[in-house]
């Protein structure tokens, strides 16, 4: 059972900035000396998630370490399953932190799109040919049977611990796999290297 999320009210304590940031680190560098935050809503229109910039900042430089601990170097692309979460969202920052390229794909949403989607994501990722992909749990069968025959490629899955909300995570799954390990292959901060 999850922790619901509190419907904290965040607000504004900085001197709002209009595009005036040379990079998104610098401008969450900044949002994060504020008590501000985002909020995440489920397909029902229910909150399910807040996050405050300053947390998404710790995470997301945790999340940098993690990646880079995968030997993947400045200007690699990695990709990400765009879907509406906290998770995604640390991911991304994680990438712009330690110096990668986002590359969000996005989720199949209509009926009966989840199975062509697999072929349609093989297409994508030989396109950009990234060095790693993130996916929420929801979407990792459909990214596992797209990579299967990719053994070179990490593949994350950004997840919740049980019981602490919001407390994401990348853990490594390999390509074979089709189900998410029961428990996290390393944490966040982990500069270990990595067993495939």
């Amino acid at each position: 059972m999850e922790a619901s999320p509190s419907n904290k009210i965040f607000t504004h304590s900085l001197p709002m900035r209009y595009a005036d940031f040379p990079t998104l680190v610098d401008a969450l560098d900044y949002a994060a000396l504020s008590s501000a935050g985002m909020n995440f809503y489920d397909r029902r229109c229910q909150l399910e998630d807040q996050l405050e910039y300053q947390t998404l900042k710790a995470r997301a430089e945790a999340g940098a370490k993690r990646l880079l601990s995968l030997n993947l170097k400045k200007g690699d692309r990695v990709t990400l399953i765009a879907e509406t979460s906290s998770g995604f969202v640390e991911a991304f920052f994680a990438c712009q932190y330690a110096g990668l390229v986002a590359v969000p794909l996005a989720i199949p949403m209509g009926v009966g799109q989840r199975d062509s989607w697999s072929a349609k994501l093989q297409g994508l990722l030989a396109s950009c040919q990234p060095a790693a992909i993130i996916t929420g749990d929801e979407w990792l069968p459909l990214v596992n049977a797209a990579t299967h025959d990719n053994p070179e490629l990490h593949v994350l899955s950004h997840y919740r611990k049980p019981m602490l909300r919001s407390s994401v995570q990348f853990r490594t799954i390999s390509p074979t796999s089709s189900t998410p390990p029961a428990a996290p292959v390393f944490p966040v901060a982990s500069l270990s290297p990595i067993a495939k």
